[in-house]
């Protein structure tokens, strides 16, 4: 008897998201996977967007929620509700995206294909009517030794050079699939985290406990994105990525690598201080600072169920922060260069291979 196919839930958090809910449930209603279902919470919306997705969409399930719970926490709503209907996959997925219609098959051919797969992110383009599918926006993400994640790939053109199933470091929140066994041993996103950081917190999580992350490159997204560089954005970064840090390093890391955190909390007071938003870094120090008890928690659950040590975790973090969305001459001049030669001092240290990139070129 042939086994019967795995479901899918595609997640969605709205807030206020009129301008581009329509565009990204209509790319979804084409998909060739069966079966899926679209789960739609929204976070306190006021623009109509709800209404306008119950009477365009009523097949997706709307989860309504009073107020913005934050990224972690909706996603969280979204996961249980998906267990509940034994949800075999599932899918994170930004509301200013539009996906093609091959998108969830490639992204679950990529876990079929790698049993050690437990997350595989999509190849995501800048959407564009005029030239679709040439500018990548994310083919998976970069870690900095000191807890910074950025995109990795942002800017090029795509040539083909990303055509195969290839292991990355951390996939983005805002086009990914998760095997519900890594929700399973791992948990759920840390609700700590109300914005940024958590998707690279969930999955370093995941590879700690042996988990492999994945670029699905012929799953492809048009993300209508827009770098947005803003106060909020950096406080709710420096409140969450020593957290990131202190939960997830190993002691020895944490003692290595403690000269070059100090060295860029000062180049952070610095650049705040400079852009005025020096009172929000100190916000996110006291938020820290009240939540340490309970990140220490945290810590102490992670570090006795983790299977995988730092030395192998690390060798896919880097000493630079090759960001073209950053650009100023203290990064290139001063940060990059110091925190290179302190990394690879580092790795030294703490025996940290070289790392190998895994390419699989087999097809199911």
């Amino acid at each position: 008897m042939a086994s019967l196919p795995h479901k899918a839930a595609v997640i969605i958090i709205n807030f206020n998201g009129r301008e581009y809910i329509e565009d990204c449930l209509s790319s979804l209603t084409r998909q060739t996977y069966r079966p899926y279902e679209v789960i739609l919470v929204d976070n306190g919306s006021r623009d109509g967007s709800v209404e306008l997705v119950r009477e365009r969409f009523p097949q997706v399930k709307i989860i309504r929620n009073a107020e913005n719970l934050g990224f972690s926490r909706a996603n969280n709503i979204g996961i249980r509700y998906a267990l509940k209907k034994r949800c075999d996959y599932f899918v994170f997925l930004n509301y200013d995206t539009v996906v093609e219609e091959d998108f969830l098959e490639e992204l679950v051919g990529c876990v079929k294909r790698n049993p050690r797969v437990g997350i595989c992110q999509s190849k995501i383009y800048i959407y564009s009517d005029d030239e679709p599918g040439r500018i990548i926006n994310s083919v998976g993400n970069e870690v900095h030794f000191s807890g910074f994640g950025f995109c990795s790939g942002l800017g090029e053109v795509d040539d083909e050079q990303y055509q195969q199933d290839q292991e990355i470091t951390f996939a983005g929140g805002s086009a990914m699939l998760v095997r519900r066994e890594v929700l399973e041993e791992i948990g759920l996103f840390d609700e700590d985290f109300f914005l940024y950081v958590e998707d690279l917190d969930f999955c370093i999580r995941a590879r700690m406990m042996g988990w492999r992350v994945y670029l699905a490159p012929r799953s492809r997204v048009h993300h209508k994105y827009i770098f947005q560089k803003g106060k909020y954005k950096y406080f709710h970064i420096e409140r969450n990525r020593p957290a990131f840090i202190l939960k997830n390093y190993e002691a020895k890391s944490l003692l290595v690598m403690l000269p070059a955190f100090l060295f860029m909390e000062a180049a952070v007071i610095g650049f705040a201080l400079w852009d005025g938003w020096l009172g929000l870094k100190l916000k996110a120090y006291s938020e820290a600072l009240q939540n340490l008890k309970k990140t220490l928690r945290k810590r102490q659950r992670v570090q006795t169920l983790r299977k995988v040590p730092d030395r192998e975790i690390l060798s896919s973090y880097t000493g630079e922060l090759n960001c073209s969305a950053l650009n100023s001459p203290f990064l290139h001049y001063v940060y990059n260069p110091f925190m290179s030669l302190y990394w690879r001092l580092a790795k030294v240290l703490l025996e940290v291979p070289h790392r190998e990139v895994t390419i699989d070129s087999e097809d199911e």
